[in-house]
């Protein structure tokens, strides 16, 4: 049977990522495209250190560490091509189309991945049923991050923040959620390997299927502040990675080292 790790770089992913795309054509249809970037990238990270250290609080979290290094270096790729990408401070259809490529190509490798000798095919009717439950609750989530964006762009102004640097932090905890409460369900129900897939996959979608869904629809204008962040957050993904690589459990020490990753973020890009 397929592994759990693979249902999550792939099912699972596409399913959680549904905010991130929602927002990415949302924010390029009205013009603002640094609320794309930021959240875009922003999940990545948030998603990869926050959301991935906070459930190994919850349980400990299985991943051979070939498939980790295989769907790590795809992530730290696509940040860096997303930094290039918007290094001249715009998304043009062109490079959305290259994004959607990306992300297409990319997935297919995770998913070569295929059967895990160690699984038993028993085990594939518990995942089927699990992934189901787990998809049930996606639209009620997902529509709930919609209405966090809708008010976005008035905190971000409240707070006196620029929309990429709010994005990056505040509405990618919003959009994230979806991750969370599927990665969290996962290792609570012992698929620690369907967790991981999950996050790793969402984290590949956003920096390439997110971020281009809505500029292939409406070309951007963003930041140059975008092109360091991505540049930030592809140095803070291969960090994770490398310790997501280094062992095939992970615990709550795992979980410490990446909140503090997360915590470190703010200092490098609010200072």
């Amino acid at each position: 049977g397929v592994s759990p790790f693979v249902i999550g770089v792939t099912v699972l992913a596409i399913g959680t990522d549904l905010p991130e795309v929602a927002n990415s054509v949302w924010s390029s249809a009205t013009d603002r495209g640094d609320i794309n970037v930021g959240d875009s990238v922003g999940s990545v990270i948030t998603q990869m250190t926050l959301v991935l250290g906070l459930v190994c609080f919850v349980g400990r979290i299985r991943g051979r560490p070939r498939r980790v290094l295989t769907a790590g270096g795809l992530i730290v790729a696509s940040l860096l091509l997303g930094a290039l990408l918007v290094s001249d401070e715009n998304v043009s259809r062109v490079d959305a189309l290259f994004l959607l490529v990306t992300w297409g190509f990319g997935t297919y490798v995770m998913a070569r991945e295929g059967p895990a000798p160690s699984i038993r095919t028993a085990t594939d009717r518990a995942i089927g049923r699990g992934v189901l439950e787990l998809m049930a609750g996606l639209a009620v989530v997902g529509g709930g991050a919609m209405l966090a964006v809708e008010s976005f762009s008035r905190v971000a102004e409240d707070l006196g923040m620029p929309e990429y640097l709010a994005s990056f932090f505040l509405l990618a905890l919003g959009t994230s959620l979806p991750e969370l409460i599927v990665s969290v369900g996962a290792v609570r129900r012992g698929e620690t390997s369907l967790a991981l897939g999950d996050i790793l996959g969402a984290s590949f979608a956003d920096a390439t299927l997110s971020l281009g869904s809505g500029p292939l629809l409406f070309p951007i204008v963003v930041d140059g502040e975008a092109a360091r962040g991505g540049v930030v957050a592809a140095v803070t993904a291969a960090i994770v990675i490398a310790v997501l690589s280094t062992s095939t459990v992970h615990e709550r020490a795992t979980g410490f080292v990446l909140l503090l990753l997360y915590g470190s973020l703010y200092v490098s890009l609010l200072t």
